[in-house]
């Protein structure tokens, strides 16, 4: 279970420094482009396109895995601060169960879109013809993985579960 958490872990951060790379990538288009605008009058044609198609998706959805990973999204406590231990886990599971449910789905939609996109050789049209086929594989390898560290998770907690029942006698 240790080399599934490590390979977990590392696809995680992968995916991190993929959206803090497309972060820089995007400040360094944009003040290229507003340079030339300057300096010649001109920028380049494509640089809305790219920002756009590639590395917004991927500096709005990379860091998915590691927000499921580290529990750091969003949350509401207003009934789960004054639940019992107990219901609290059952809460913890149930939560993780729809997540991996919802992303299992989320990933099916977006493979099978990415799938027709690149057997369709989708492009943008803009002044010059953008492929945008291979940035739609971004979307199921992130629910992929996002549901991927939700069964992880749900596995961990369940073994906790399960630990917690037998020192209770129950299992």
């Amino acid at each position: 279970m240790k080399a599934v958490e490590l390979v977990i872990r590392m696809l995680g951060k992968i995916s991190l420094s993929i959206a803090s790379l497309s972060v820089f990538i995007i400040l360094f288009l944009v003040t290229i482009e507003v340079v030339s605008r300057l300096l010649f009058g001109r920028g380049f044609s494509s640089t809305v396109d790219i920002v756009t198609y590639y590395l917004m998706i991927s500096v709005a959805l990379m860091p998915l895995a590691i927000v499921e990973l580290r529990s750091i999204h969003i949350r509401t406590d207003l009934f789960y601060g004054n639940f019992s231990p107990r219901m609290k886990l059952i809460a913890d599971i149930l939560a993780l169960a729809l997540s991996m449910g919802f992303y299992g789905i989320i990933t099916w939609t977006t493979f099978d879109q990415a799938l027709k996109s690149t057997l369709g050789g989708e492009v943008a049209m803009g002044i010059h013809l953008l492929p945008i086929w291979p940035a739609r594989w971004i979307l199921p390898f992130v629910f992929a993985l996002a549901a991927l560290v939700c069964f992880w998770k749900l596995c961990q907690t369940a073994k906790g579960w399960g630990a917690r029942k037998s020192a209770e006698g129950g299992i």
